[in-house]
């Protein structure tokens, strides 16, 4: 909170405070138990960029998100004995695609 007052972002504390709820509504950070609003107490908040990355993505329901959910589109059409590549295919180039046209 001093700090935004410091570089006269916020005019008093109480402006620091109103601006500090603006940016945690905005998910720029949050108290680390999730349990306050911004406040000029002594708490603990944590920017979102601080985040530990790498935690397992869950779904809407709450189960863990697998490559399986990015793989059965692809699969689900496929009926026959090899499955599907999905590796990107490189179109056959023609010559006249390198040709630069003159004028």
């Amino acid at each position: 909170m001093q700090a935004l007052i410091d570089e006269n972002m916020a005019a008093d504390a109480a402006d620091a405070v109103l601006i500090g709820n603006m940016l945690l509504d905005a998910d720029m950070f949050h108290h680390v138990l999730k349990e306050h609003p911004f406040k000029n107490e002594e708490l603990f908040y944590r920017f979102a960029a601080d985040e530990d990355h790498g935690a397992a993505a869950t779904k809407a329901d709450g189960d863990a998100v697998s490559w399986a959910d990015f793989l059965a589109p692809v699969a689900s059409g496929y009926r026959g004995s090899d499955p599907p590549s999905l590796q990107p295919t490189i179109p056959e180039t023609r010559p006249s695609a390198w040709r630069i046209p003159t004028r």
